[in-house]
């Protein structure tokens, strides 16, 4: 099987014009993120060719864009305040805590929910996290009009939710909707935007048992004229890294002891 990264790295010159979508979902994203410190640090998980990236680098923010897919990476490299990463989500080239925050948009459902603490690690304690993933219930029109037709399988909010745990402070439910022509015209766009892959029901499965739909049944279907939509219901998580018992109180604790040295006659001369 195909890494889904490869899909996306060969699909890196057709991306941003065909995933009109995932930019809906990420200027939502920017709205209920509100306005952040200028000059902090973020990180943009799984940024594809960098639609969020830039708007977060042009609001003054210092963003580490990092992709598995280099292609999608490219047109980046000139941008000031940006940083540009490929490496794996699941194992991020970072240190505990180096970042105030993170975004991440129509990312996650590819790498499943044990990802989340992950992402936690890499930002600071009450840093935030804003992210956006697809969900169970997405592809709704396909399904009801081509009733069979292989969807992935999406996660139910609640296994996010769950996952998130103490981190969760706050969540909500969008659906971005596109229609097409026909269902001919909506797999194309999908395989512009390296998404095709989102029509196997599992991609663990071996390509034999993926071949679940008759030739004949699906010929049928590619020859439907009428309109049909391509939806996704999304699943926005605002996130905070919880400040452990036993943590440092970082900068505050140190400003406290030096002001204790400070005022003890037997450091002074």
């Amino acid at each position: 099987m195909t890494e889904i990264w490869q899909r996306f790295d060969q699909a890196a010159s057709t991306y941003e014009a065909a995933s009109v979508l995932q930019q809906q979902s990420a200027q939502a994203l920017l709205t209920w993120m509100g306005s952040q410190a200028a000059g902090s640090v973020w990180l943009d998980a799984g940024c594809g060719t960098g639609w969020l990236t830039r708007q977060l680098a042009d609001q003054g923010l210092r963003v580490w864009a990092i992709d598995r897919a280099l292609n999608m990476l490219q047109g980046l490299r000139s941008l000031d305040q940006v940083q540009i990463i490929c490496a794996d989500l699941r194992e991020l080239p970072l240190p505990d805590g180096m970042l105030d925050g993170l975004v991440s948009n129509f990312v996650l459902h590819w790498l499943d929910v044990d990802i989340l603490p992950e992402l936690l690690r890499v930002v600071r304690p009450q840093g935030e996290l804003y992210v956006a993933l697809p969900v169970q219930g997405s592809l709704h029109d396909v399904q009801a009009r081509f009733a069979g037709f292989p969807v992935f399988d999406f996660q139910p909010e609640q296994a996010w939710l769950d996952a998130a745990g103490p981190a969760l402070v706050d969540w909500q439910i969008m659906t971005v909707q596109q229609s097409f022509a026909c269902l001919r015209d909506l797999l194309r766009a999908l395989r512009q935007m390296g998404g095709n892959q989102t029509l196997n029901k599992n991609l663990n499965q071996s390509s034999a048992e993926q071949q679940s739909v008759a030739a004949a049944t699906m010929r049928t279907w590619l020859q439907d004229d009428q309109p049909v939509n391509l939806d996704f219901r999304v699943l926005m998580l605002h996130l905070r890294v919880p400040v452990s018992a036993d943590a440092d109180a970082g900068p505050d604790q140190f400003l406290a002891l030096m002001n204790q040295l400070n005022a003890d006659p037997r450091f002074h001369d």
